[in-house]
């Protein structure tokens, strides 16, 4: 499970930006964070600068937070596993 970015506003943000999963990185810890390496982190980051969104104003956190298992490939979130998360949450 991924840990929410400390550079980021935590509970004094005003603003969710709700991605949808974590890649696949061996960084270690995991955050979910816009100075991640890959593309969609670097592209939220321009984005978010451009829109002068300052970054205590935001947290990032992922609809399904961990990573599926090695032996399965990663595929777009389909609403199957978005009820399997409602009902764990219940």
């Amino acid at each position: 499970m991924p840990y929410f970015d400390p550079l980021d506003g935590g509970v004094h943000a005003s603003m969710l930006v709700l991605l949808e999963r974590p890649a696949r990185h061996p960084m270690r810890p995991r955050f979910v964070s816009r100075d991640n390496p890959g593309p969609a982190q670097q592209n939220l980051k321009r984005f978010l600068l451009e829109a002068n969104v300052p970054r205590k104003m935001t947290v990032l956190w992922n609809l399904i937070p961990w990573l599926p298992p090695d032996d399965h490939p990663v595929s777009s979130v389909r609403r199957a596993d978005i009820e399997a998360i409602v009902w764990k949450v219940r």
